[in-house]
């Protein structure tokens, strides 16, 4: 076997294992945020997290840790429905990692509709940076004294980063708890005394999920996205990352495009059902 033949041989072997750890990295890292700072309840096949008083966000009641339904009855349905009404929650919200024909027909015919997260993945690597002359944003580690500048930059968003709409202070409030839970780490970019834009970091295992990406109404379409991106691409790189992924939904086609830009590919996707209770 020639060097060629052998590198063709082996080459996708090892692209399918580094797209089998990045989905299940992206996955944890999902788990670990819904679990961050919540009361969390093994219960129905999957577990419920829940944060206290932060009802009104989508972030703060969540049905997770499935691959698929673990059952299609109306009973198990209504039970779980019953735990959100009993938080408070007026949405019914849970996510499943694998499709299922049964499981959307069923999901859909009792009123949920799918939301889909395309998980991404790649490999840190800053010479993507300087050959598409991406220049990186000097970013800031929130503290105390910042988190007002965080709240101001929210506020000029009607939808949270993962596109519900938000109340600026509770979900605010929801990513202060994530932080300070040791969930994430959170960077702003500061400009003239404001925030213009903000996401987080989960480094763990030597992978790098980019969380809760937002940037200003004002600012948006600018290029500012990608230069964010690679500042945390270099405060990941310092601090030992090798690996990097991220969710993009499905329909924002701006957000896929630029973690395609900065080496990211689609490794599988996600499915968040959604029901209005």
């Amino acid at each position: 076997m020639t060097k060629q033949e052998f590198k063709q041989e082996v080459q996708p072997e090892l692209q399918q294992a580094f797209q089998q750890a990045s989905q299940q990295a992206l996955w944890q890292s999902d788990i670990r945020y819904f679990q961050a700072a919540a009361e969390n309840k093994n219960i129905l096949g999957g577990q419920l997290s829940y944060m206290e008083d932060l009802s009104s966000q989508a972030g703060a009641c969540v049905f997770h840790s499935l691959d698929v339904l673990p059952q299609r009855d109306l009973a198990w349905l209504n039970t779980l429905e019953g735990l959100f009404l009993k938080k408070a929650v007026k949405r019914s919200r849970l996510y499943l990692q694998k499709h299922k024909p049964e499981d959307e027909a069923f999901l859909t015919q009792n009123g949920y509709r799918a939301v889909i997260e395309i998980g991404m993945a790649g490999r840190v690597d800053l010479q993507i940076l300087h050959a598409k002359n991406i220049k990186p944003v000097q970013l800031v580690a929130i503290h105390e004294a910042l988190w007002p500048l965080h709240q101001r930059l929210l506020s000029s968003s009607e939808a949270a980063p993962d596109g519900h709409r938000m109340q600026a202070t509770d979900y605010a409030l929801l990513e202060k708890r994530k932080v300070e839970a040791g969930y994430m780490q959170m960077f702003l970019y500061i400009e003239n005394g404001e925030a213009l834009a903000v996401a987080s970091l989960d480094i763990k295992n030597g992978f790098a999920r980019i969380k809760n990406l937002l940037v200003h109404p004002e600012q948006r379409g600018k290029g500012l996205g990608k230069r964010l991106i690679a500042g945390l691409l270099t405060i990941a790189q310092q601090q030992g990352a090798q690996a990097m992924g991220a969710y993009a939904l499905a329909e924002n086609k701006a957000a896929y495009g630029m973690y395609q830009a900065l080496g990211m590919q689609k490794i599988y996707q996600q499915y968040e059902w959604l029901r209005q209770l």
